[in-house]
């Protein structure tokens, strides 16, 4: 079923394993909006013919998540929007989107229990990547020419596990 392969998607995103055991998930909605899928396919093309590999061509899942279902269904039809974030760690929220790649992180506080809200699934591609290292000294990251997007640099193995704040901007 539909919900089956959204909730198989979600525990493959997850950053913390436990965080199967803390969400439980009641339905899923399929959007196949045809002219973000037609923008997605025209990316990819363009990208192709520049030389991008296989690797930075790979179709991956992102999320967002929305406490009202209005919000959810509003991006759905409309799409992603800049300077629609609040957070400022990879670049200047006004020249880019940020969009979570853990379904676990989607918020900077731990959500208690009993919290519910909408989590919108979106397909995207990458392209080339730029790691950001944490840098809170600097107020925006400029865009990077050459590159599509900027990620958060992942914790090394073995440190301190981080704060829900934390874990969070890094799942960005």
């Amino acid at each position: 079923s539909l919900l089956q392969r959204a909730v198989a998607l979600l525990h493959r995103s997850y950053l913390c394993p436990a965080s199967h055991r803390g969400f439980h998930y009641s339905r899923a909605v399929l959007v196949e909006n045809e002219l973000f899928l037609g923008e997605l396919q025209a990316f990819a093309r363009a990208k192709e013919a520049a030389g991008y590999s296989r690797e930075e061509l790979e179709e991956t899942f992102a999320f967002l998540l929305f406490d009202r279902e209005e919000e959810a269904k509003k991006v759905c039809q409309t799409g992603l929007c800049v300077n629609s974030s609040s957070i400022s760690t990879l670049g200047d929220p006004a020249k880019g989107v940020y969009i979570s790649k853990h379904a676990d992180c989607l918020h900077p506080r731990l959500w208690h229990p009993g919290k519910s809200g909408y989590i919108v699934i979106c397909k995207l591609i990458k392209g080339r990547v730029r790691v950001i290292p944490e840098d809170y000294r600097t107020p925006y990251t400029c865009p990077s020419p050459g590159y599509d997007c900027h990620v958060a640099e992942s914790r090394a193995p073995g440190t301190a596990k981080p704060s829900a704040w934390q874990a969070f901007e890094q799942s960005q």
